[in-house]
């Protein structure tokens, strides 16, 4: 009898440490049972949302998906699950870092993209749909994919491809790379969230010369070159193993 209320009572424990520290995951994941809005297939907004919002909101979606095609992927996968709050309160239950302006939520059961009030604009949404669609062109086992064999400097550097904001234009910028280009280079060296995220004085910095590195890349490998980069990986292969590879071999095929 003891032994079985132990069982019970960890049971307990573990789902209640597990729904705190998943919470807004959670929330989520169960976004169509509760009282969120869905406006179009797949795209939830809070009841608070009014119609003015939500067109736009459907419209800026539409625009993102039109970004990333022309930019990155060719044809990007509609229909993810987006979801809009619109206040910094109804944030706070789906996003973990209330900081941010909207962000690409993910684990090995989930996926959605969750945005505020301060991240209702293209370039944002923009970014974070990037995200979403490298992790479904994944596949199978995306998260462990993303966490274990993509580096933050590439998974921000290409999200950064289809955010045209100017104080990230490169164009605007060529003394600033010129004089930084050491310290630029060694992007790579940053591979995990913590250190890319950790120093606030360096975040501007982080997200700039990660967009530089992969921008530079693109323009060699193309989008080609990117559908086999991500087809490496999807057979369970780091991006350091093709990325070089990747480059070299379109350099020598442009001479």
């Amino acid at each position: 009898m003891k032994k079985n209320i132990k069982i019970v009572l960890s049971l307990v424990l573990f789902t209640i440490i597990f729904y705190l520290t998943s919470r807004t995951q959670l929330n989520g994941l169960f976004i169509n049972t509760g009282h969120f809005i869905e406006i179009s297939e797949n795209v939830f907004v809070s009841p608070n949302t009014s119609i003015i919002q939500a067109k736009k909101l459907q419209k800026l979606i539409n625009q993102s998906y039109s970004r990333n095609d022309s930019v990155i992927w060719i044809k990007t996968k509609r229909n993810k699950k987006i979801i809009f709050c619109a206040d910094n309160n109804t944030f706070y239950d789906y996003c973990p870092d209330t900081t941010l302006q909207a962000a690409f939520l993910s684990s090995p059961y989930l996926s959605h993209i969750v945005i505020g009030p301060k991240g209702f604009n293209l370039d944002v949404i923009s970014h974070e749909m990037c995200h979403a669609e490298l992790f479904e062109r994944l596949g199978i086992l995306a998260w462990f994919k993303v966490k274990f064999l993509v580096p933050v400097w590439f998974d921000e550097g290409l999200a950064m491809q289809v955010n045209f904001e100017e104080r990230y234009n490169i164009k605007n910028l060529a003394s600033y790379i010129k004089e930084n280009q050491k310290e630029l280079i060694s992007i790579k060296s940053v591979v995990s969230y913590n250190d890319f995220f950790k120093n606030e004085d360096k975040i501007w910095f982080n997200y700039f010369a990660s967009k530089l590195e992969v921008e530079n890349w693109l323009s060699i490998v193309g989008k080609e070159g990117l559908i086999k980069l991500i087809e490496s990986i999807d057979n369970f292969n780091r991006i350091e193993e093709n990325y070089s590879y990747l480059k070299k071999h379109s350099i020598h095929k442009i001479q």
